[in-house]
């Protein structure tokens, strides 16, 4: 009798246990609808459920509503917490916001080395504007060493990737080349920017 019970116990458990968590109420395409539409209360409830559910873009877009204060009160730690953990779950806009944030003097501090770790990330997975400011760190020696070759790579990708600024990078990275310690080649390092908006 104790034998069947325990094993009827064990079926039950095992039953219990492997149950999905419940789904959320909602798409990230649903949550993006909210936040366009202003409604940033049922933008937050979507993507904290979607979140809590292993979406990292959810992830992403809940530090957007944390740092911009969309529908609840700004909050920098929230926003970096949840930047991170989207960024850590391999999420490309997270990685290259993140990228962002080690790359100015903010609340991580400035680490042109950590920035140029997490673009890297984003811009394997193909994402442009973090491929353009990889290509950036390495033209200029900025947190990594000086790499004209490996700047062009990735000003190559980016601007095959539909970066306009990343072909212009290209020919101002040519005049460095050409006429290092110049006007002209001063000219082009100057012309050699980094995209450091929110991308989102």
């Amino acid at each position: 009798m104790r034998a069947r019970l325990a094993a009827l116990l064990l079926c039950l458990g095992t039953a219990w246990v492997a149950q999905p968590a419940a789904a959320p109420e909602g798409t990230l395409k649903d949550g993006l609808a909210a936040l366009r539409g202003h409604d940033y209360a049922r933008a937050h409830t979507l993507m904290q459920a979607l979140s809590k559910a292993g979406d990292p873009r959810a992830t992403f877009y809940l530090s957007l509503i944390y740092g911009k204060g969309l529908g609840v009160e700004p909050d920098q730690a929230k926003s970096l917490f949840y930047l991170k953990q989207a960024a850590e779950a391999g999420d490309p806009l997270a990685q290259y916001n993140l990228g962002n944030q080690y790359n100015r003097d903010g609340p991580l501090g400035f680490h042109p080395g950590l920035a140029a770790s997490w673009w890297k990330k984003a811009a394997n997975q193909g994402l442009a504007l973090a491929q353009h400011n990889l290509g950036s760190l390495y033209a200029l020696g900025r947190g990594v060493d000086q790499d004209f070759e490996r700047a062009r790579y990735w000003f190559e990708k980016a601007r095959d990737n539909g970066s306009p600024r990343s072909a212009e990078a290209l020919a101002a990275l040519e005049r460095m080349q050409r006429q290092p310690g110049t006007r002209a080649g001063q000219d082009g390092a100057a012309r050699i920017t980094q995209v450091n908006r929110v991308s989102g």
